[in-house]
C-alpha cells in the first residue's frame, strides 16, 4: 500500500520470541496495522516465518521442531 506521496507504508511488525535452541521451539508474534488487516498480508507473514523456523539449517532455516 502506498500513500499519496507514493511512499510505501509499513504493514506491521513480526518476529520470533521465546526461542530456545535447547528445546527447539519458538513463538511467533505478529502485529498488522489497520490498513493491512483483512488482507492476505497476515497469512503470508505467518507462512514465511514458519517456513524459515522449521526448515533445516542446510536449506537456510533455523531447524526448529515446534512453532507456537
Amino acid at each position: 500500500m502506498k500513500t499519496l506521496t507514493n511512499k510505501p507504508l509499513p504493514t506491521g511488525i513480526c518476529g520470533y520470541t521465546h526461542t530456545g535452541p535447547s528445546n527447539l521451539l519458538t513463538e511467533l508474534f505478529i502485529l498488522t496495522f489497520p490498513h493491512s488487516q483483512c488482507t492476505h498480508v497476515g497469512s503470508y507473514i505467518i507462512r514465511l516465518l514458519m517456513h524459515y523456523a522449521l526448515n533445516i539449517p542446510d536449506k537456510g532455516g533455523l531447524g526448529l521442531r515446534r512453532v507456537q
